[in-house]
């Protein structure tokens, strides 16, 4: 089950649904609110997945092993780059490819089988 969800962690202070709260997030703190609203409630996390990699701002700078501890200013927890030394084509293939499964599965469900 995937925890983190911004409309979820960051106050809905225009109400309007998710637009409003993704706007609200981004004027208030963003992904430091939310994560910080989310650790508090999650206790038991010390560590978080990201999709960080190489090429991405900040993303030279990153641990060879691919584990970080956050910077300085944000909630603390240790961040977890698994795509860390993807390159752009090979994220694009494992998302089409996990879309067509998808499909492809709901397709089959939708037949009846």
């Amino acid at each position: 089950r995937y925890h983190l969800a911004l409309d979820v962690h960051v106050a809905d202070e225009g109400g309007g649904g998710v637009g409003a709260k993704a706007a609200a997030a981004s004027a208030s703190g963003g992904m430091k609110e939310a994560f910080a609203s989310y650790l508090a409630k999650h206790t038991e996390v010390e560590a978080i997945f990201v999709g960080t990699r190489r090429t991405d701002p900040h993303g030279g700078r990153l641990s060879k092993d691919g584990f970080d501890v956050t910077d300085g200013g944000w909630p603390r927890f240790m961040r977890v780059h698994p795509v860390i030394e993807w390159h752009y084509a090979e994220v694009w293939a494992v998302c089409l490819f996990s879309f067509f499964s998808c499909f492809r599965e709901a397709v089959s469900v939708g037949r009846g089988g």
